[in-house]
């Protein structure tokens, strides 16, 4: 709804319409970021990235191309990318708990879709009780205080059964 709201009033006002997750330039922005992880992490074999409307993660698999393995993190709450797998297609997904505040699109983009179905190895959906506490140890450890979407992949990363060799955890 906002985004429409914000499409009619630019056309006249001349504004850039800037879509946060669906859009080539969006992704192909995202996948910078990818390129910047591998130049400084060659040697990555893993990376965790946070998902709501899958701008980021569309561009950076995109970018690896399998050459790292992907896994997605999304919160119990707002399963956008979960729903979409499942379904074959992007599809609405329910909004509910600490994503609804800062991370909550109805559905991932149409355009990373196709991105996600083949270079994203698997979606991990993390509880709103570990996102508090990832959020707590953020800023206990590191005083660094971050909206309730950033720490979804420490949560993952802290989990016994993830690869720790040449992982990283990317925050948003």
């Amino acid at each position: 709804m906002r985004w429409r709201r914000a499409n009619c009033s630019s056309p006249n006002g001349g504004a850039l319409a800037v879509h946060a997750f669906d859009q080539p330039g969006t992704l192909l922005g995202q996948g910078t970021v990818g390129c910047e992880i591998d130049a400084d992490l060659p040697d990555i074999d893993t990376l965790l990235v946070a998902v709501g409307g899958g701008g980021l993660i569309g561009g950076i698999a995109a970018w690896f191309r399998g050459r790292a393995r992907i896994i997605a993190v999304e919160p119990e709450g707002s399963p956008t990318l979960s729903r979409a797998l499942a379904a074959g297609e992007p599809v609405d997904a329910e909004t509910d708990g600490i994503a609804a505040d800062s991370l909550a699109p109805k559905r991932v983009g149409k355009i990373m879709f196709p991105i996600a179905q083949a270079f994203v190895e698997r979606v991990v959906l993390v509880s709103d009780d570990d996102i508090r506490a990832a959020q707590l140890a953020l800023w206990t450890r590191f005083a660094w205080w971050r909206n309730r979407a950033a720490p979804r992949p420490l949560v993952r990363y802290s989990r016994a059964n993830t690869p720790r060799h040449r992982t990283s955890a990317l925050r948003c």
